[in-house]
């Protein structure tokens, strides 16, 4: 009888010895001649495999003779480790897999399932798991997974929004300080955010900050500025969250204008019509004197920048009596949402004053002619 040596999956047959119990006879005589698998390249899955064999005489004048044989072909053993240093920061989405290497496997193989990891989102440590990369899902491999190693939630930078209302104001007088704290990545999570008793806003002037209620999501400050203070002069408030849990310390810094002049706000709206990639972009600003003065007793200029600041692109310019109607620079507006910055120059009675938001320009409508 013809017996074959076990072989690992990824072997061919050549790899398999075959082994012959007794020999081949003709008229009672032993036959010498090969033995061997007729299709030697053939790597079979792993399991037991039934394999054709071919044994040739030496004997030119007499006929080759064949048969089968089982074949035990082993799993291939494999280690899996996960790659160290694997991270996200808290807020991120998870990476589309888990990377890992595979000791054991030869060129061309791979495995089929992925690996997981303790379930959570907060900040910390979070083992990898072996999940779906499994012996069920890999038939030919036996998979020994290295455990232990983690991935990371990193604490996130916290996404700070600071308002200050008015923008300027006369000695003695006091300002808003509205602060928002948000996921910079999951705007819309609460779960981990400092509280109010967090944030901690300081003049550098040393002027009086008092906590006020919250409202809108923003934790409100009021700050009142000194008594005696040189005209035209920028105070600094400090906002600082230590670290937390889930989120590493951040400053902030807001500025406010001592002035004796009159104290002005400035908003703005567009006209979404024209809002569109390719049209004249249209915005409409209001300059109000807060102590009830008419609008057009102001004189002075309105600025448009895009961004947060007036670092960026200057987009129009427009005397104050015209802040009604403002045509933006449309060659600097791709479709999409911009920040943008409004900035009134002030003028020898009224105070400067700014104001920050975003315009979406809309994709134009394609026309296909018949």
């Amino acid at each position: 009888s013809v017996t074959a040596a076990g072989i690992t999956f990824g072997e061919s047959l050549a790899s398999s010895t075959l082994s012959l119990a007794g020999a081949f006879q003709y008229e009672g005589q032993d036959i010498a001649g090969t033995l061997a698998w007729k299709n030697p390249e053939l790597a079979p899955e792993a399991g037991t495999f039934e394999a054709e064999w071919i044994f040739t005489p030496e004997q030119n004048w007499l006929e080759s003779v064949s048969g089968t044989a089982q074949v035990a072909v082993a799993r291939r053993p494999v280690t899996v480790t996960p790659n160290a240093g694997q991270f996200k920061t808290f807020g991120q989405d998870d990476p589309a897999d888990y990377s890992y290497t595979a000791d054991g496997l030869l060129d061309g193989m791979v495995l089929q399932g992925s690996l997981t990891r303790e379930e959570g989102e907060f900040a910390g440590l979070y083992k990898i798991l072996q999940g779906g990369l499994t012996n069920e899902a890999n038939p030919n491999f036996e998979i020994n997974f290295t455990v232990d190693t983690v991935f990371e939630i990193k604490k996130a930078e916290l996404k700070l929004e600071t308002v200050v209302t008015p923008t300027a104001q006369n000695p003695g007088g006091s300002v808003d300080v509205a602060v928002k704290l948000t996921n910079p990545y999951k705007p819309e999570w609460i779960d981990g955010l400092p509280g109010k008793d967090a944030v901690i806003v300081t003049a550098e002037d040393g002027g009086t900050v008092t906590a006020a209620a919250d409202a809108d999501g923003y934790y409100r400050f009021a700050y009142a500025l000194p008594t005696e203070i040189e005209d035209g002069i920028y105070l600094d408030l400090n906002i600082n969250i230590p670290e937390t849990a889930h989120y590493s310390a951040t400053a902030a810094q807001a500025r406010v204008l001592a002035t004796t002049r009159r104290i002005t706000s400035l908003q703005f709206s567009a006209d979404s019509e024209t809002l569109v990639y390719g049209s004249l972009p249209e915005i409409s600003a209001e300059i109000s004197a807060l102590d009830g003065g008419a609008q057009d007793e102001l004189s002075g200029t309105v600025s448009v920048y895009l961004g947060a600041d007036s670092q960026g692109e200057k987009l129009a310019e427009v005397p104050a009596a015209d802040s009604g109607k403002i045509i933006l620079d449309q060659k600097r507006l791709s479709a999409g949402v911009h920040a943008v910055y409004l900035e009134y120059s002030g003028d020898g009675a009224f105070a400067p004053s700014h104001a920050a938001g975003t315009i979406t320009i809309a994709k134009k409508d394609l026309t296909v002619k018949p």
